[in-house]
């Protein structure tokens, strides 16, 4: 499948210097070899669900790869103003 759609659209491998950050949409095709580089690196990979697709089970997968966040609340929308206020208090 990867090889059709490299055909069809191509292919990017983004790079940037330490410290850098990608975002990306968790439904596009992606994939990623070992570590090429002498040096370690890093991943953190954040997914926000909706309520309604909330865990009902912890996942199969080891819990240092994915902890159990089937008790954890929901996330709570600050203010829009909620950085100025943050910063009017430095």
């Amino acid at each position: 499948m990867i090889e059709a759609e490299v055909q069809r659209g191509g292919i990017v491998a983004p790079t940037g210097l330490a410290g850098s950050v990608m975002f990306m949409h968790p439904n596009v095709l992606h994939g990623s070899g070992s570590n090429l580089s002498p040096w370690r690196r890093r991943l953190i990979s954040l997914t926000y669900n909706a309520v309604s697709n909330k865990a009902t089970a912890p996942s199969a997968r080891s819990r240092d790869i994915v902890p159990d966040d089937s008790t954890v609340p929901a996330l709570v929308a600050l203010g829009d103003d909620c950085l100025l206020a943050g910063a009017s208090r430095m």
